[in-house]
Parts: structure tokens; C-alpha cells; sequence
């Protein structure tokens, strides 16, 4: 296991820092990238599999310059040769990044695809932050 390093993101004299974002399909990974860069350019369906491959963006915050990676959703104990792909799609992506986003949905709660996915990112030894997605709606309004 590698040394875990802690990423100080208001630290300008760190280099570029490189971010994936890591989830289960349609858990909102392609919409935050959209959101971070601030651009339309990754796909957003409420089909699963829209995204395939890995989408790399820029993200500017406080004067800092950062690399997203937008992944497709990680699935586990499948025949089908393009969700095959997309796994090995995010394993590449987990090796470029410096930090991982999971994202998860909150309306679902964890499920056992998250602890797959999870039980993956402690493997890599990297910084995980998890986001929650999904927690915007009238279903989670205190009152």
C-alpha cells in the first residue's frame, strides 16, 4: 500500500492536481463535471453507459488550476464487454489522479456496488473524498 500524502488544495506551490471523479453509473458523476468546468461538454442521460470513456477538463478555483477526470460508472459481475471497458477506463483514471471524488446518490443509499467501488479506491492508496449527489430534492427537506 502506498503512503497516504494529504493534498492541500489552497497550497499554490503544489503542482497541477489531477482529480477523477469515480462512481456508480448514473450517480451524477458526468453532471458534476459539467458543473466544475463550467462547460456542457460531458453527456448527461438518464440512460447508464452514457459515458464510456475517460473526459478530461480544467477547473479554476481561488487562482489555482486543476485536471478533471469524468469516468463511466464502475460495475462489478458483468458479462457485457463495453461495461468491461469502462472498468478498465477507470482503473487508468485512478492511476492518473492525485485525488478521487466517489460519488454517491443519496436517494439510493449505499449499495453494494458503492462498497465494491470503495473497497477498489482504498486499494489505490490515493485520497478518496466522498460527494454526496442527489440530496436536493423534497425527499430530504427537514420540516
Amino acid at each position: 500500500m502506498k503512503k497516504q500524502t494529504f493534498i492541500d488544495l489552497n497550497d499554490s506551490s503544489t503542482n497541477e492536481i489531477n482529480f477523477i471523479i469515480v462512481g456508480k453509473p448514473n450517480s451524477g458523476k458526468s453532471t458534476l463535471f459539467n458543473r466544475l468546468t463550467e462547460t456542457k461538454e460531458a453527456i448527461t442521460d438518464p440512460i447508464s453507459g452514457t459515458t464510456r470513456d475517460r473526459k478530461y477538463g480544467k477547473v479554476y478555483w481561488t487562482n489555482r488550476q486543476f485536471t478533471v477526470i469524468d469516468t463511466g460508472g464502475w460495475i462489478t459481475k458483468s458479462d457485457d464487454t463495453f461495461e468491461e471497458a469502462i472498468n478498465a477506463q477507470v482503473e487508468i483514471s485512478i492511476e492518473e489522479a492525485d485525488l478521487i471524488l466517489m460519488m454517491v446518490d443519496v436517494g439510493v443509499g449505499v449499495t453494494d456496488l458503492d462498497l465494491d467501488i470503495a473497497n477498489l479506491l482504498r486499494k489505490s492508496g490515493k485520497e478518496v473524498m466522498v460527494v454526496c449527489n442527489k440530496v436536493d430534492t423534497s425527499v430530504h427537506d427537514i420540516g
